[in-house]
């Protein structure tokens, strides 16, 4: 369960020890800049969350990663931010902390502390985080009245852009390019 971390405690992290735990989500939030980091290796998508459009990546078929092989990352170097970054995620504008982690403790690496993330779990995503959380906002509006609807998983309403978005070619590009995945 992610919840905010208590202010003056200091978290560290056991590293995964072959836990995948986390390797089951299926869907996982983006910000634009993410794109960059995703489009090669997994499919990004949108859809309705709580009323509220997002762009996420379909990380897995609901029971675990494509990526993982017996126990182990195999594009861990390429990994998303998101997994990067896990067990911290800064999900819509704060810092949260998966709760539900088993390697999440006093002993191991620095995670974080009072905002400030661990080396080992930093990733350049939580830099100006709220002016990328405001830039994706635009994306988005700029998005909905293009969106395209191609099914649903795990009772979710997924979408993929219908049309062209000439001010954001570059990430139009990226997303287009990622549903290869889905075997567009």
């Amino acid at each position: 369960m992610f919840k905010p971390p208590l202010k003056d405690k200091t978290y560290f992290f056991g590293g995964c020890n072959g836990c995948v735990e986390c390797c089951k989500y299926p869907f996982i939030p983006l910000v634009l800049d993410d794109f960059k980091f995703v489009h090669e290796y997994f499919p990004i998508v949108f859809a309705y969350i709580n009323k509220e459009l997002r762009v996420l990546i379909l990380l897995s078929d609901g029971e675990k990663c494509r990526y993982l092989k017996d126990g182990i990352c195999s594009i861990y170097e390429n990994r998303p931010p998101s997994c990067k970054m896990y067990p911290i995620s800064p999900f819509f504008g704060s810092l949260l902390l998966d709760y539900s982690c088993p390697c999440v403790g006093d002993m191991g690496a620095f995670l974080i502390r009072n905002g400030e993330v661990g080396e080992s779990n930093y990733h350049e995503r939580v830099d100006d985080f709220e002016e990328k959380l405001a830039a994706t906002s635009e994306f988005l509006v700029h998005a909905e009245p293009n969106l395209k609807n191609i099914g649903s998983f795990k009772d979710i309403q997924l979408f993929v852009l219908g049309g062209d978005l000439d001010e954001y070619a570059e990430f139009v590009d990226m997303h287009r390019r990622s549903l290869s995945f889905l075997g567009f």
